[in-house]
């Protein structure tokens, strides 16, 4: 038998840290899986968008915050990091 055990205290403040620094800032994040399309969202990036958290997000629901030239660059980017390349791009969503 092994047993193993961790101190997860550490890991918890970091994360109400981060939750709390999002609120402040009025700023959140979110993750796209290639591998199966899913996407993750943080608690306040729901809470910008005044939706509940437990909603669930899709990359086409997530496409109708973005302005028209912004949703088509998303999609570029994505497409462009499928294919290899490394993208920084910084979108305008709207709320």
């Amino acid at each position: 038998m092994v047993t193993t055990f961790s101190d997860v205290t550490t890991i918890k403040r970091e994360a109400e840290l981060f939750a709390q620094t999002q609120s402040l800032a009025q700023i959140g994040g979110w993750e796209y899986s290639f591998g199966d399309g899913a996407l993750l969202w943080t608690a306040q990036l729901y809470a910008i968008f005044d939706l509940p958290g437990a909603s669930g997000i899709t990359l086409e629901r997530m496409g109708k915050f973005f302005p028209s030239d912004a949703r088509d660059q998303l999609l570029a980017t994505i497409a462009d990091v499928r294919r290899g390349a490394t993208v920084e791009r910084e979108l305008r969503m709207t709320s």
